[in-house]
């Protein structure tokens, strides 16, 4: 260090000193000085201080670095020359900034030069200040960001590497507990790494250095050295940062390979590094990426010396549990310490806290988990798995000596291969899928599973430890073990948060929940987008800039809910979908590099996994995709509950279910499945041959050099040949909706059971009265259900019977046998009653009264029976509307059951009108005539019916016989003339009134002719056909105009002209849709192309901008008319070839059809699909039209029925109400009906007009955080919202502004507010696990808070009356309160088994319907607080909102599922199906006050209204049904459907 009298020489004159480099006491004062910054940096960050940018982070790095350097002895000479070594910059760059920085800092310090008579300044202080002063000087440079930046930078951070100041700073961070200081650092480190690709040398040190210093804090963390939450928090922070850092290193900027974790700069060499919706493996530990501080934390819990209990790992389906046992933690604990390569995850950690002393067991319970256990013990240690299994069955405790011996058999297997030490000390034994536990055990395996969970237990136990003991059948054997042995294993087992609450029956599980649950949340976005550039780095690919910042940004669009905790927002399920997603884009890779283009053509991850699941299934064959149902399902599972869960089978178990057809198809199926990532295959664990076992393994350790053993092979999850199958992810069980259109069938399977628990509950109830026994029909139904069940109890899980159920069964059965008989033996009887009828004559005079009644209640009871039957049957047959009607009608008529009008309420929501049965053959075209009146059918039977569209009624002399097969029909404009044509080549117009023939037939065509239609004023009529030419014809003449239009290539199938007649549109055999200009006919632009197959029909919508198109592809199209360009995505949905298509009368609605036998509806805003497809024809659906008035549908089709649907009833009215930019959370309407408010994660209320769907004023806004919660004061005048910002806030409606500062704060967040009856009062309920009451005009609260709710309140109601306050929360119950005195008003109503989401009361306050996480709806009595009968059970996931309908009759829902449910309140029944059309959660659901609209919001940032309305009269109600049913049944076909029930007189008038 230079004296105080002396000069610093400038740097520029310094010689050169080749080959000099920085002493070992230059290095120490460098490191000194950094570590002198920590501790001002960790100072200032406590503080909120921060560095402006990474580069001042350098800036500041080098300074603390270089200052006290150049001011050190030998000299500033000698340091600069070894730091230009260092440098190896070529030239004298570094030393000359220093040069002119030292100059600077000379102006502006205390440091003398001759002559300076200024008192000298501290060696400390000198130092300070040239630091600073440097730190501003080189960040200035720094900060440039040139090509001279750039080289300052790259040497610098050689500098900094050769001093190993990032060493340095991390270890002192760590050393003196500075966790938010390291936080910092990891960020700024990271964010330096991709901005200068120079530093990896730089970020290789710190990389192995941060491993290093993991490695000593599990060390540290296992002896209890430090504070364990602090260790911990470092261990994941440091795990984070490795991540990080592992992938820049892997994958710098610009391509330039880092060699940090390997020599060929790569860590994976397996093709696509992204798993689809496989769960990662130990193979896979390089690629998982994103879980590090959770691998860290578990990893840590594992390692913690503990004796007994199991670490239960807890996380919603799609949380990544499996990846994070596999390729986190074993990884972490089996990696040996030494290893330096890898991936965060596995080799490249820090080795992991003991390296080889772990030995992994992992396996998942399956159906026998105590057999499972065994056979896992035994192939590791040499034993026979059915001793094992027997001994566990006697004493479960003995699993802890097997598990000693399974340590010894792995400590000689390793010693006979070379190892050294003391071998493996531990297991680690990871349970995955532990559900299985409750989902697959059942029948006479079900005992299994405690015994099962005491063993597990017993692992974990040593002897003489003084920890719980674990129960063992032979205490002398335990009081004679070894004293002081630590337990032989941890055991790890991972579950489904939706199961947890089935542990309690579980003694040792619930301990496990209490003590060790480790719950896995949801990633957040920085981790999800690690998870997307990770594994690409990995692999040696980059990712464009800004692609996982899109990606995660759509995954947060399209999974944002309210989950994971009160007021917060959760990815759940994020996983899946963005891995599957992430494969899909690796395909459209371009080179090394993965694309937002590329993203964009995979379809993004809204469609990942359904796209696929598609592209997989279509791509079979005829025959695979015949069995691929059978295959799939018997890979599901549903149980008792309704909850479906995926299920393994081995391979020739799914053979089997495919039998006729050959074994190898059903592999075939399989193999494309696992190819595209949809399933996963793997060995079956065999046992050793018994005759090669050997029994003589010692439990004692010390014994294990003359222990006779087989050891056990390496991996014994790979021996034997059979291989296991099961889907990857229960992801698919949702995301693909042909695989819900399969599961549906089981659903009606899973109803009809309930619906036998509930309806022989009632009959036990009722003290078994007869008259609540199935009869007829209705018990042989249920006859031959269980039948099939007790056929596959496998496939019907759960679906056992109860004692009562049976004797309910038993007793119908017999009480139909005794009415045989007693038929049978009528004329006996008869005789008999002759006799006794003189005698009770006495005893019927002394009570005839009373006789009278019992026989009148007697009567009444059987008529209700018989009522009840008959509902149900009616729906039981809902292809078969005129039937359905007339059995609903006649359960009415016999009595008025809540039964018979919940099965005419079913029927009028149902979609279907009428089945026309006329043909003989296939229907190919159906056609509306202009008023609707009449439609026209033609088909292979060379008929042509004309029918009365309204009632269905046609009679033969309304047929227009014509021969051969027709395939087109069309209505001239005026209705008078109907155009014909088929495969004759000819085309006839024919009158409608008197079926008289006008003209000739129209000759030209030299193939058959597919399609014919008018123009607007039917002037003209187009034709097309076989020979690939489109006509046109003079319709007064019968003469073609001008010459055919030609440039198809292959036959054309269809024609359509534009509303103003102008342009004509066909369709055909070469994939192309062309426009033609009517006038000159000739082709308009180029064809319209974008169809992979054979385009069969196309449609004009009404105002002509737009082009609809259907075929061979399986998709419908819209184009653009004025651009010919398609317009949005194609719309999918059809599993077959789509035929025809057809726009409703104001183009808002698409209809199509095809060889999947449905129609379906589409909204051409969104062109999503509206509500569930129309189902009934059994066979291919060749036609489909539209009524004028858009309120009906036709359709014809291969089973030889023209069928008329309602397409207004509960389907969407209108466009969806779109404005909002994120979910919406919460929908109400007014007091009238006409406005309609909503709220959502965009921060605003929204006010709409619900009768034009548009919006009424501008949004309001004034939250500062996503809005939960709206709701509209009882006159319509205010509007009350609540939310994330914890505010409530009221609004003017008229004015469209608040009506002043909030009118409540909160803690946290609110999640639920409402109105009292009289507005007086508005309630709130949220975060704060109260509720509270306020006074809706002052903002002043009414009283103390009502008493608390643990863990939150998600909903609050208020009762009709305003007395009572219903709120439901996390802890799973409904409770009810006075609102006077705050008091809760007796027991909370329990039974959910997860969170309520929703509460509401009936408006006749008798009834409360709750809904939650276990997917079922309740409701309660209010009166009682007793459930009302059973859940109402049919959504696939968590409920999210219930509301009742205005007259108390109905109760809609919405979930998870995306779907919205409407149930019968007094049956419980759902009443038609589901509405569809939201492409995510469903959060709220509202009816309009009179009860004709439901208005739904959702994850899709969507307002849907749906028309829901059915007569309130009960007469009406019939009248509607009637009208469906055209006249009541006749005596014969009563006897037919309703045996033994005498006729009643019809209560339908004949209309057909």
């Amino acid at each position: 260090m230079s004296h105080h009298g002396e000069q610093l020489p400038e740097l520029s004159e310094l010689p050169e000193l080749d080959g000099h480099v920085l002493l070992p006491e230059q290095i120490a004062a460098a490191q000194n000085g950094v570590r002198g910054w920590v501790r001002q940096a960790a100072s200032q960050s406590a503080r909120g201080v921060g560095w402006a940018s990474p580069r001042a982070l350098l800036a500041a790095l080098c300074a603390s670095a270089l200052a006290p350097l150049a001011l050190a002895e030998p000299g500033l000479a000698v340091a600069a020359a070894g730091i230009n070594v260092v440098g190896s910059v070529g030239e004298n760059l570094l030393s000359g900034l220093i040069g002119s920085y030292l100059a600077a800092a000379r102006a502006k310090t205390s440091l003398r030069t001759p002559g300076d008579t200024r008192a000298a300044a501290q060696p400390a202080d000198r130092v300070r200040q040239v630091e600073r002063e440097l730190t501003a000087q080189l960040e200035k440079a720094l900060q440039a960001g040139d090509a001279h930046a750039d080289a300052l930078a790259e040497t610098l951070g050689r500098v900094l590497a050769e001093v190993e100041v990032t060493q340095v700073v991390i270890g002192e961070a760590v050393a003196q507990g500075h966790a938010r200081l390291l936080e910092e650092l990891m960020t700024a480190f990271v964010e330096l790494g991709r901005q200068i690709a120079a530093l990896a040398p730089m970020l290789r040190l710190l990389y192995v250095e941060v491993a290093r210093i993991q490695q000593t804090l599990y060390r540290q963390d296992a002896e209890h050295r430090f504070d364990r939450a602090q260790t911990q928090q470092q261990i994941a922070l440091l795990t984070v940062m490795r991540e990080q850092l592992s992938e820049l290193a892997v994958r710098p900027p610009g391509g330039t390979s880092a060699a940090l974790l390997g020599a060929s700069g790569t860590a994976w060499a397996g093709g696509c590094p992204y798993q689809g919706l496989e769960p990662f493996g130990p193979a896979q530990a390089d690629l998982f990426y994103g879980r590090g501080q959770a691998t860290a934390r578990l990893t840590a819990m594992v390692t913690v010396p503990r004796e007994g209990g199991l670490i239960v790992v807890i996380g919603a389906s799609g949380e990544g549990k499996s990846s994070l046992l596999h390729a986190g933690l074993l990884p972490a604990l089996t990696t040996p310490a030494s290893s330096s390569a890898g991936g965060p995850g596995g080799p490249g950690g820090p080795g992991g806290p003991g390296g080889a002393k772990w030995v992994p067991v992992t396996f998942t319970p399956g159906q026998r988990p105590l057999q499972e256990l065994a056979t896992q013990l035994a192939v590791r240690c040499g034993a026979d798995p059915d001793t094992v299994l027997a001994e566990l069955g006697r004493d479960p405790s003995r699993a802890r000596e097997r598990a000693y011996q399974v340590l010894a058999a792995e400590r000689i297997r390793r010693h006979q291969q070379g190892a050294t030490g003391d071998g493996p000390q531990r297991l680690v034994v990871v349970v995955d899928q532990f559900e299985e536990l409750f989902t697959l055990t059942s029948g006479e395996h079900a005992e299994e599973a405690e015994t099962f969970v005491v063993a597990l237990e017993a692992m974990t136990v040593g002897t003489g430890s003084g920890a719980a003991p674990v129960p063992s059948a032979q205490p002398e054997r335990a009081a004679g073990e070894q004293a002081g042995r630590p337990a032989p294993g941890v055991v790890v087992v991972a579950m489904r948060g939706d199961f947890v609450e089935r542990c309690a029956a579980h003694p040792v599980l619930e301990r496990a929940l209490q003590e060790r649950m480790f719950v896995l949340g949801p990633m957040n976005e920085p981790e999800l987008q690690r998870a997307i550039t990770g594994p690409a780095a990995a692999a040696g690919a980059s990712v464009e800039d800004g692609l996982a910042e899109q990606v995660v940004r759509e995954l947060v669009g399209h999974l944002r809910l309210p989950a994971g905790g009160i007021g917060l927002t959760g990815l759940t399920g994020a996983l899946p979908l963005l891995s599957m997603a992430m494969v899909r884009t690796w395909d459209q890779r371009e080179g090394g590099k993965l694309t937002r283009q590329g993203y964009d053509r995979s379809g993004g991850v809204a469609s990942a996994v359904e796209a696929t699941a598609k592209e997989a299934f279509d791509s079979l064959t005829p025959r695979q995709q015949a069995i691929a149902p059978r295959l799939i399902l018997a890979l599901t599972i549903t149980g008792a509950d309704g909850q479906v869960s995926r299920r393994r089978a081995t391979m020739g178990e799914l053979a089997a279910l495919c039998a006729p057809e050959p074994p190898e198809l059903a592999r075939q199926v399989v193999e494309v499945f696992t190819a595209a990532r949809l399933m996963i295959t793997g060995p079956v664990l065999r046992p050793p041959d018994p005759a090669q076992t050997t029994e003589a393994v010692s439990a004692d350790p010390a014994s294990e050099a003359t222990a006779n053993v087989s050891p056990a092979p390496e991996t014994p999850e790979t021996a034997g040949g059979a291989n296991a199958v099961e889907l990857a992810h229960d992801v698919l069980l949702t995301a693909w909706p042909l695989l819900q259109d399969w599961l549906a069938s089981e659903s009606a399977d899973r109803a009809l059971h309930g619906e036998i628990v509930r309806d022989s509950t009632k009959w036990d109830q009722r003290r078994r009265d007869a008259s609540f026994l199935y009869r007829g029909v209705r018990l042989q139904a249920a006859q031959e259900a269980i039948t099939r069940w007790r056929a596959d109890p496998d496939r019907y899980d759960g679906f056992d019977l109860s004692h009562s159920v049976e004797a309910f069964l038993h007793d119908g059965a017999r009480t139909a046998a005794r009415t045989r008989l007693r038929r049978q033996g009528m004329s006996a009887v008869l005789a008999g009653l002759l006799v006794i009828t003189s005698i009770a004559a006495v005893a019927a005079a002394l009570s005839s009264q009373d006789a009278n009644q019992q026989r009148a209640l007697a009567l009444a009871r059987s008529a209700q029976a018989a009522s009840r039957e008959a509902a149900t049957y009616s729906q039981a047959l809902p292809g078969i509307p005129e039937t359905s009607a007339r059995l609903a009608a006649a359960a009415q008529a016999i009595a008025d059951t809540d039964e018979a009008r919940a099965s005419m309420a079913a029927l009028l929501s149902r979609p279907a009108r009428a089945v026309l049965t006329k043909h003989t053959s296939t229907v190919f075209s159906v056609a509306f005539s202009p008023g609707g009146a009449r439609l026209a059918s033609a088909g292979g039977d060379g008929v042509v019916s004309i029918w009365n569209a309204t009632t269905g009624r046609q009679s033969d002399a309304d047929d227009l016989l014509e021969g051969g097969t027709l395939r087109s029909v069309a209505f001239s404009p005026d209705g008078k003339y109907l155009a014909i044509a088929g495969d004759d080549g000819t085309v006839s117009i024919r009158g409608v009134a008197n079926a008289g023939q006008i003209g000739n037939f129209l000759i030209g065509h030299t193939g058959g002719v597919y399609s014919v239609a008018f123009n607007r004023d039917g002037t003209r009529l187009a034709s097309a056909g076989d020979d690939k030419t489109v006509r046109l014809w003079d319709t007064a003449t019968g003469r073609q105009i001008g010459a055919p239009l030609t440039g198809h290539t292959g036959g054309v199938y269809s024609v359509a002209f534009s509303p103003d007649g102008t342009r004509l549109a066909s369709a055909g055999d070469d994939k192309t849709v062309r426009l033609w200009d009517t006038a000159t006919g000739k082709q308009v632009g180029a064809p319209l192309t974008g169809h992979i197959g054979v385009v069969y029909s196309v449609a004009f919508s009404p105002d002509g901008t737009r082009l609809a198109s259907g075929g061979d592809d399986t998709t419908v199209r819209i184009w653009d008319t004025a651009t010919n360009q398609q317009s949005g995505t194609f719309l999918t949905g059809h599993t077959g070839v789509v035929y025809s298509v057809a726009f409703n009368h104001d183009g808002t609605r698409l209809a199509s059809a095809g060889a999947d036998k449905t129609v379906r509806v589409w909204d051409t805003v969104t062109n999503q699909q509206i509500g569930a497809p129309f189902t009934g024809h059994t066979g291919v659906v060749y036609s489909v039209a539209f009524s004028p008035d858009g309120t009906r549908l036709a359709s014809g089709g291969d089973d030889t029925t023209v069928r008329i649907w309602n397409a207004a009833t509960n389907q969407q009215s209108g466009a969806p109400l779109a404005g909002h930019t994120g979910v919406v959370y919460s929908v109400a309407f007014n007091q009238d009906g006409t406005r309609l408010a909503s709220a959502g994660g965009d921060k605003t209320v929204r006010i709409w007009n619900a009768t034009i769907g548009k919006p009424a004023g501008q949004p309001l806004t004034g939250h500062t955080g996503v809005v939960y919660s709206v709701a509209f004061s009882p006159d319509g005048t205010r509007l009350a919202s609540a939310g994330d910002d914890k505010t409530v806030w009221s609004w003017n409606v008229a004015a469209n502004k608040p009506t002043g500062a909030p009118v409540a704060k909160y803690a946290s967040t609110v999640l639920s507010v409402a109105f009292s009856p009289d507005g007086t009062r508005l309630a709130s309920g949220g975060g704060e696990i109260t509720v509270r009451i306020w006074n809706s005009a002052t903002g002043k609260p009414t009283g103390a808070p009502v008493v608390r709710q643990i863990n939150g309140v998600y909903s609050v109601a208020f009762s009709p009356d305003g007395t009572r306050l219903a709120s439901a929360g996390a802890d799973t119950t409904v409770r009810i309160w006075d609102t006077a005195t705050g008091r809760q008003i007796g027991a909370p109503l329990t039974g959910h088994t997860g969170r309520v989401y929703s509460v509401a009361f009936s408006p006749d306050g008798t009834r409360l319907a709750s809904a939650g996480d276990d997917t079922t709806v309740r409701i309660w009595d209010t009166a009682t607080g007793r459930q009302i009968g059973a859940p109402l059970t049919g959504h696939t996931s968590g409920v999210y909102s219930v509301a009742f309908s205005p007259d108390s009759t109905r109760l809609a829902s919405g979930g998870y599922d995306k779907s919205v449910r409407i149930w019968d309140t007094a049956t419980g029944r759902q009443i038609g199906t589901s509405l569809t059309g939201h492409t995510n959660t469903v959060f709220s659901v509202a009816f309009s006050p009179d009860g004709t609209r439901l208005a739904t919001a959702g994850g899709d940032g969507m307002v849907r209204i749906w028309n829901v309305g059915l007569p309130y009269d009960p007469q009406a109600l019939l009248r509607a049904v009637c009208s469906i049913a055209g006249r009541s049944f006749t005596p014969e076909e009563w006897r037919q459907y309703i045996p033994g029930e005498p006729y009643h007189q019809p209560n339908c008038p004949a209309s057909r």
